[in-house]
C-alpha cells in the first residue's frame, strides 16, 4: 500500500470512477462544466479507529453530474449510475483497495438527487456515500 494522503485517495476515486464508460472524473470538483463527470468530496475523517490509532476511516461524497437536457433523459443516465451491478457501486467495488492506495473500501448509499443550475443551464446531480479505510 502506497503513502495515504488524502490527494492520494482523491485521486484513486477518481482513476476507479474512470472505468465507468463516458464518465469523465476529476479528483476535486472541476472548474468546468461538461457531463457528465464526477468527482469525490470529503465528508469526514476519523481518526485513531483501530489499535494505535494505525487506522482512519475517511467519509466521501462522489458526486456525478448529467446534463438536463431533455426532461427523462437526466432520470434515466441517473438510474444507469445506481444500478448494483453495473454502475457506480459496482464499479468502485470492483477494487476494495483503489489500486493498492487503502486497505478497504465499500460504497454505503446513494441518493439526494438534486437539480444545478449553472451557467442558464440545468444539471442533475447524485451524491454516492464512500467509507475507505487507511
Amino acid at each position: 500500500m502506497s503513502t495515504v494522503t488524502l490527494s492520494n485517495i482523491k485521486t484513486a476515486i477518481a482513476t476507479t470512477l474512470g472505468n465507468y464508460a463516458g464518465l469523465r472524473t476529476f479528483p476535486y470538483q472541476p472548474d468546468t462544466i461538461n457531463p457528465p463527470f464526477a468527482w469525490p468530496t470529503l465528508q469526514k475523517v476519523e481518526y485513531h479507529t483501530a489499535m494505535s490509532g494505525g487506522l482512519s476511516t475517511y467519509t466521501f461524497s462522489i458526486t456525478v453530474v448529467v446534463s438536463r437536457s431533455t426532461d427523462r433523459y437526466p432520470e434515466k443516465a441517473l438510474d444507469g449510475y445506481l444500478d448494483y451491478s453495473s454502475g457506480i457501486r459496482s464499479v468502485l467495488e470492483a477494487d476494495p483497495s483503489l489500486g493498492g492506495v487503502v486497505s478497504a473500501s465499500v460504497v454505503e448509499s446513494a441518493g439526494a438527487i438534486t437539480s444545478m443550475d449553472a451557467g442558464d443551464t440545468m444539471y442533475l446531480s447524485i451524491d454516492f456515500s464512500m467509507t475507505i479505510y487507511a
